[in-house]
């Protein structure tokens, strides 16, 4: 039976990352506007789209930048052909980069921005706390609360994690998310701190991740 949603309420990158996610053949046909668009996905990746004249990634891209719009997910249909070949994670990155590049220039604030307003910057993070490896809050910015609570959970995470990943010999722990009935908290660490970054309803942890691990770096 096919799922029928809207776009204000799940966009089209959360769809992308869940349905590829679920490794299965699938047909996602979009309208916004007076505009139809279809897209394919297949063994964990989205393989063609078509929107108008357009087809492949670009046809792709311009999908993404809908903000509102209804949706019908079809199971276990097949695609009449491949036009994208790159994986769904990279594409979720390209759009976002060129999102980025199509905003006007926004003013910056004379000086170099710290780790957290970098990070409270990213699209989809409500709140952002930052904590040492035993818990201590070294910065906060959360819509409620001092962060301590977020600081905790975020320390919790990171050390459960990093107990699992060692008992099942999978490395360092590096992120994770935690979900709660009202939130979501995404988990990174980074050297000897633990990044917890509150995500609204509607981002996509993969993205938050890749825009969160550029800032980082920065």
């Amino acid at each position: 039976m096919p799922v029928v949603g809207n776009l204000a309420e799940m966009p089209l990158s959360t769809l992308v990352e869940t349905n590829c996610r679920a490794l299965t053949s699938a047909r996602l046909s979009l309208s916004s506007r007076g505009r139809e668009a279809t897209l394919y996905f297949s063994d964990g990746d989205v393989v063609h789209a078509l929107l108008g004249n357009q087809s492949g990634e670009a046809a792709l891209f311009e999908m993404l930048r809908w903000s509102e719009g209804t949706f019908v997910l079809e199971s276990e249909v097949a695609s009449p052909q491949r036009t994208i070949q790159r994986p769904w994670s990279e594409l979720l990155l390209a759009a976002m980069q060129l999102e980025a590049d199509w905003q006007p220039a926004k003013s910056q604030p004379v000086g170099e921005a710290t780790v957290l307003q970098k990070l409270k910057r990213i699209e989809g993070v409500m709140g952002v706390v930052t904590a040492g490896l035993d818990g201590t809050v070294l910065s906060a910015e959360v819509p409620a609360g001092n962060g301590e609570a977020e600081a905790a959970m975020t320390v919790f995470l990171a050390s459960l994690g990093s107990e699992i990943t060692r008992n099942l010999e999978l490395g360092a722990f590096e992120q994770g998310v935690i979900t709660q009935a009202k939130q979501r908290l995404l988990v990174i660490r980074q050297g000897q701190e633990y990044h917890g970054l509150l995500l609204g309803l509607q981002a996509s942890p993969a993205m938050v991740l890749a825009a969160a691990r550029r800032e980082l770096a920065s």
